[in-house]
């Protein structure tokens, strides 16, 4: 069971050695349940660090728009044809990610949710 959480496993290797074939199979594990009010039908979300498309698949199921970000080739072959799939090379500082974010309009926040997991999510404000 270590190896389901610790992100080894059979195949091709992402650049910090995590199995793609691991991650295209690991199922939703409801870490969005506690945000699902907030995201209504038709909202666009980007999903920074989208790996192979597990949380990509249950936001789609939810009737929201993705545009899914990895830095992974290999991983963005799982995310479902219905996101935007954008692969970018290198990471982003949290800092870059911020400014880019606020320069268009997108500022992020982050609170504990009910189930007492932090939760950080990117809003836009008009």
């Amino acid at each position: 069971m270590s190896d389901f959480f610790s992100g080894s496993g059979p195949g091709e290797r992402t650049s910090d050695g995590c199995s793609v074939a691991l991650y295209a199979r690991m199922p939703y594990l409801g870490e969005l349940d506690d945000v699902r009010p907030l995201l209504t039908p038709g909202t666009s979300v980007l999903e920074l660090g989208a790996g192979a498309g597990r949380l990509t698949r249950k936001l789609l199921e939810w009737g929201l728009n993705v545009t899914a970000v990895d830095n992974s080739a290999d991983m963005l072959v799982y995310v479902p044809g219905d996101a935007n799939r954008v692969f970018r090379a290198s990471l982003l500082l949290e800092a870059e990610i911020e400014t880019l974010l606020a320069d268009v309009g997108f500022h992020s926040c982050e609170w504990l949710g009910e189930k007492r997991r932090w939760v950080r999510a990117v809003v836009y404000v008009r």
